[in-house]
């Protein structure tokens, strides 16, 4: 009989073998047990073609790291925005992946979530008690914990059980970071397109006593010049990189991505000191300028840094 077989090079607490549990126990004192996150469990499950409930590896935040063996058997990942590194790769948490003897997959936890799936398309070995694979925390009963050291047996492995690449995690199942993410882009990107109105009908912003000269004149020299203002160019930052964590369906793992992320929360924070502490009360009297003040100086210097202190 084929069989795949990985070393656990590393289990973090509450990593376990988890089906869909074993309810209608309970007037003998026997929780039902199970995924944490059920829907995770049976997304992970589905995507290689086999039941809802059966068995799969649970990941809590403290991560898992497995190394192949033996065999070659297809795996998915669904849960959470965990960051899943296999083959040299990185990848989101929603993916099908192929797994060869020689190969590490590596799973920790990303930006959001707290539990995660792997499901193997194969028969996971595993104890049972009556008639799960669930593990039961407070005994230890059931497909038990995973610990560093041991080894997971795949039997009937299918390394070509289904298509590799990300899964797309379902619109519902996403968190609230993902509305926050839209509105810290889609603000900070209103204000960067209005600002090519303003500049096409207003001379650069001239302030007694500040000692500034030069500029540009109204008209479409400075409309084009915008992106050359401090202000812009801190508000497109935080725009471009909110609206990818919105838009992707994983978290991205470039070092690039968040070293410009980091750059444009920091820039707008010093874009929103300097204006309210120098600049304001110096702007035309205007709907649009003071609109466009108030979203680029005020708001978004405040939205930007407090979504990534919840959300990031």
């Amino acid at each position: 009989m084929a069989e795949a077989r990985f070393r656990i090079a590393f289990a973090g607490p509450h990593v376990a073998v988890q089906d869909g549990g074993r309810p209608g126990l309970m007037r003998f004192g026997v929780t039902r047990s199970g995924p944490m996150d059920r829907l995770a469990h049976a997304a992970a499950n589905r995507a290689l073609g086999r039941p809802a409930d059966a068995p799969a590896v649970e990941v809590s935040l403290g991560g898992l790291t497995l190394d192949c063996l033996e065999g070659a058997v297809t795996v998915a990942v669904a849960g959470g925005g965990f960051v899943v590194a296999h083959d040299g790769r990185r990848h989101g948490s929603w993916v099908v992946l192929r797994l060869a003897a020689g190969e590490r997959l590596q799973i920790r936890p990303g930006h959001w979530g707290s539990w995660c799936y792997l499901a193997f398309a194969g028969t996971l070995a595993h104890a049972t008690w009556l008639g799960s694979a669930a593990t039961h925390t407070m005994s230890g009963r059931g497909g038990g914990l995973l610990s560093t050291g041991g080894e997971l047996v795949v039997t009937d492995p299918d390394p070509s059980a289904a298509p590799h690449g990300p899964l797309r995690c379902p619109v519902f199942a996403r968190p609230l970071a993902r509305a926050a993410w839209w509105s810290a882009g889609i603000l900070p990107a209103v204000g960067c397109l209005t600002s090519f109105s303003i500049g096409a009908r207003k001379a650069t912003m001239q302030i007694p006593g500040v000692g500034y000269q030069g500029g540009f004149s109204a008209g479409w020299v400075h409309a084009v010049n915008q992106p050359v203002y401090f202000t812009w160019l801190s508000n497109a930052l935080v725009a471009g990189t909110s609206l990818t964590l919105a838009a992707r369906r994983e978290a991205p793992t470039s070092d690039a991505f968040w070293a410009l992320r980091t750059a444009g929360l920091g820039s707008v924070m010093v874009t929103g000191i300097v204006y309210n502490s120098v600049l304001r009360g110096h702007e035309e009297d205007t709907a649009l300028y003071r609109f466009n003040d108030t979203l680029q100086h005020i708001v978004n210097p405040v939205l930007a840094p407090a979504v990534w202190a919840l959300f990031d």
